[in-house]
């Protein structure tokens, strides 16, 4: 692999810069005195990050046409085995092309499962409970419509 040019070097940097510049603002808009206190600041930030991007997306296009290569090549284009993405690499021996599909399960699994944990417990129905409390053990965890306490079995009020 040959390095990369000092401009490309320094252009790669700038973007990468330009999208922790974007994510800050994500964060800081979540807050809610600092969003309303400074909300036309946040989106006139906002909108410049975005014309910067846009801007960034049509030089890569340009770039592209540039080379007489195709959008696709900016993009990334796969075939039934493997995939070559623009600037990326992908492996050429079976075991290289086996490890790199299994981390990549391994990788959509640590977003997969727990995002399904979650949504299980958010569909989950929550059981509605009551002030209620058993006049003859003092138990106050009861269902909404107990007669009788489940702990020791006496009448609800």
């Amino acid at each position: 692999m040959k390095p990369t040019p000092p401009k490309e070097s320094f252009f790669d940097v700038a973007l990468l810069f330009t999208i922790l510049i974007s994510i800050a603002l994500v964060i800081i808009e979540s807050v809610p005195p600092i969003n309303s206190q400074h909300r036309s600041l946040l989106r006139i930030l906002e909108w410049v990050i975005t014309i910067i991007f846009s801007i960034e997306y049509i030089l890569r296009i340009l770039k592209v046409k540039k080379h007489k290569y195709s959008i696709e090549y900016l993009l990334g284009h796969c075939h039934h085995d493997h995939c070559w993405l623009w600037r990326d690499i992908s492996p050429q021996t079976p075991l290289g092309q086996f490890l790199a599909s299994a981390v990549m399960i391994v990788g959509y699994a640590i977003i997969a499962v727990p995002t399904g944990i979650v949504t299980a417990e958010m569909m989950k129905p929550t059981k509605s409970s009551n002030t209620q409390v058993c006049p003859h053990c003092l138990h106050d965890k009861h269902e909404s419509d107990a007669v009788f306490c489940k702990k020791c079995g006496g009448k609800l009020n």
